[in-house]
């Protein structure tokens, strides 16, 4: 093939992925995932979730944040993350080890 050739082969590719582009298609660069409307890059650890959340090595979902349990990082009521040896208190969290309590 020559360079004529390969032009035209570069610049056709180009014409195709701008076109799916303005169609709603998510473009990656090599090496990255599609994730909802993000791109991630699963060679670094990081995973998708359903949501189109991307968390990194060793994290978890928690609602639309990602958490560390590894650290004694919990999820609580689907998106409230509390540090270890706190509790959930409606929107926030509390340590009971250290005298504070829970009112709602």
């Amino acid at each position: 093939m020559n360079s004529k050739h390969l032009f035209l082969t570069i610049v056709l590719l180009v014409v195709v992925l701008v076109i799916r582009s303005t169609h709603g298609a998510l473009l990656c660069e090599l090496g990255y995932q599609p994730c909802g409307t993000k791109c991630y890059k699963p060679a670094t650890g990081d995973q998708c979730f359903n949501n189109g959340l991307i968390c990194g090595l060793g994290y978890q979902p928690c609602g639309t944040k990602c958490y560390k349990p590894a650290t004694g990082d919990q999820c609580f009521n689907n998106g409230l993350i509390c540090g270890l040896g706190y509790q959930p208190c409606g929107t926030k969290c509390y340590k009971p080890a250290s005298g504070e309590q829970c009112f709602e």
